[in-house]
């Protein structure tokens, strides 16, 4: 008889175990939210991966601006911006968060740092071209671009009218059939920096310019 109680003791106290652990309920992990605005308004967006925009502590959230039309981002901001590390963060509290673009001004542009060399009138259009799903590839600025060139007392000028493709990080390149070859970047709204190269069989150049627009 003692026998029987001394196995049947331990049986029920592991099936009381097993009752109590199956009565315990997982408590789920705190989530934050992470909040991002994009300014001025319409002016580009903001995916996140992984998404969904609430996360547990811990979670490394990548922040990738888009830029519409001829916008161009320029920076984070908002209280909780300093934590934003090479457009990654690290959520461990709710976050906000804001997406700044600025617009290329359109409009006539002078080079007033290359003796006016260059001018060019550059015409926005609300152009993305994408691939075959939602990414960006490049927008289309149509332009009239003018460069002055001396050789001596001789003035060469030559003129490229069309479309050019600029990148998200503002930057574009074209070349034209006589010889002109443009590479520049849109620092800003209103500052456009870059280096343009000619080459004929019997001249050549190669100068830097910084463009703004006409005062």
């Amino acid at each position: 008889m003692m026998k029987l109680q001394k196995r049947i003791v331990p049986f029920f106290i592991i099936l009381l175990l097993l009752i109590t652990s199956g009565c315990k309920k997982d408590v789920p992990e705190p989530e934050y939210l992470l909040n991002v605005n994009v300014l001025p308004s319409g002016s580009g967006m903001v995916n996140m991966a992984p998404g969904g925009g609430k996360y547990i502590a811990g979670t490394e959230v990548n922040l990738s601006p888009t830029p519409n039309g001829m916008y161009k981002f320029e920076k984070w901001s908002g209280p909780d911006s300093p934590d934003i590390i090479d457009n990654k963060i690290v959520i461990s509290k709710d976050v906000k968060i804001t997406a700044n673009f600025f617009r290329f001004k359109a409009g006539t542009w002078i080079d007033y740092y290359s003796d006016n060399r260059v001018l060019v009138e550059f015409n926005f259009k609300d152009d993305r071209i994408t691939d075959a799903g939602s990414t960006v590839l490049y927008s289309s600025i149509q332009c009239c671009f003018i460069v002055h060139l001396y050789f001596g007392t001789v003035p060469v000028t030559l003129a490229y009218t069309g479309n050019i493709e600029v990148d998200e990080a503002g930057s574009f390149l074209f070349a034209t059939e006589d010889g002109l070859l443009v590479n520049g970047t849109f620092i800003s709204s209103e500052y456009c920096e870059g280096s343009i190269m000619y080459a004929t069989d019997t001249a050549g150049a190669f100068f830097s310019f910084s463009a703004q627009p006409q005062i």
